[in-house]
């Protein structure tokens, strides 16, 4: 089960690398590090590959060579405070960009974003549960991330749009996670929207246990008029059920997403499944992802020349020099339909990529 305050194996502590924090934060709030109450973490990612691939195939089968992330490149700090009786002060800060050129990433239209990830605080208790407060995962996001798709989401061959048309992360947020019984987990979560962004409350349930993880997820997103995030509707729900079960051998995994009222005239849904496995050798690793897209009416009520129709697959070969530096080689099929708006189709291209990655965390 993914925890809302998730442990970063293998990441620097700040006690060795703090004039680092200090130096990105431009802040002195971790010269305390040597409070035993209290722990710091630094941790990151810098990913990435040559690939050929195909530039749009809802446009045209034309290809191209690139260089750049393979995932996201990303730097974030974690904190955590003893304030005893069982409760901690918390906070997460992350960052995102492009490890090819340097370049911080963004969410659409923001201006003077630093953190695109994660910005929150909040207080943890063994009893109560935890709150938090800021920018942080919508439910689908927690219930799901990418935990349930063979690569992690990471790499030309993993597969993206898991969850439908849902916003992942929330601005604006609060948070609440109940503690762990037998496994299960609860969390409920809402965003005000405060006349800028999206506005939206959501539900997630999550249960883990032994070899077995399952997941289950309901929101809802409004629009506000003049929104940087409207996008074609005023809202839309979003329904998600996701497992895995690892046989130690190999491991399975499975994800379902349906967003429904899509469109102005709430008509529009676009539906996702998932399936993948992951098979490790040692410092091997084999791994497949296989993830089909149904869209239907996305623009409007009987208007389907906004819907695609997709089939990927991914097929990829790892190798771990270390626990935090690794190669990936990656293999991508796609075959994609568009659509007139009758519904009769306008197009259908298969393409194929590859991409050749080196990744290290730190």
């Amino acid at each position: 089960m993914r925890h809302p305050f998730p442990r970063f194996p293998r990441r620097a502590h700040l006690r060795t690398l703090s004039a680092v924090g200090l130096t990105l934060l431009g802040t002195t709030g971790f010269a305390e590090t040597s409070d035993e109450k209290s722990s710091y973490t630094l941790y990151g990612r810098v990913d990435v590959g040559l690939r050929n691939t195909p530039t749009d195939l809802s446009k045209s089968d034309d290809r191209q060579w690139s260089v750049g992330n393979s995932s996201a490149g990303r730097f974030g700090f974690i904190g955590k405070e003893d304030l005893g009786g069982g409760l901690a002060a918390v906070f997460r800060l992350e960052s995102r960009f492009d490890a090819d050129t340097g370049v911080v990433q963004t969410d659409k239209n923001a201006t003077g974003q630093l953190f695109k990830q994660y910005a929150y605080v909040g207080l943890q208790s063994h009893k109560l549960g935890s709150i938090t407060l800021g920018k942080q995962s919508s439910p689908a996001d927690e219930a799901n991330a990418s935990r349930f798709e063979a690569f992690d989401g990471d790499s030309l061959a993993a597969n993206g749009s898991r969850t439908a048309r849902v916003f992942q992360k929330w601005n604006n947020a609060i948070y609440y996670a109940t503690p762990r019984w037998s496994g299960v987990k609860l969390g409920v979560g809402a965003a005000p929207g405060e006349g800028v962004h999206t506005r939206a409350y959501g539900l997630v349930a999550l249960y883990d246990q032994g070899p077995l993880s399952l997941s289950s997820s309901y929101q809802r997103e409004s629009y506000i008029d003049g929104s940087p995030d409207k996008a074609g509707d005023d809202a839309r729900t979003t329904v998600t059920l996701a497992g895995s079960y690892d046989f130690t051998r190999f491991k399975l995994l499975g994800l379902y997403a349906r967003s429904s009222k899509l469109n102005l005239a709430d008509t529009g849904a676009e539906r996702v499944l998932t399936l993948g496995t992951i098979v490790p050798l040692g410092q091997h690793r084999l791994l497949a992802s296989l993830r089909w897209i149904d869209g239907d009416q996305i623009k409007t009520t009987n208007d389907h020349s906004s819907d695609k129709d997709s089939v990927r697959l991914g097929l990829g070969y790892q190798y771990s020099f270390s626990k935090r530096t690794l190669v990936a080689v990656s293999l991508a099929q796609e075959r994609m339909k568009t659509f007139a708006k009758t519904g009769a189709e306008a197009s259908s291209r298969n393409g194929t990529g590859y991409e050749v990655a080196l990744r290290h965390k730190f």
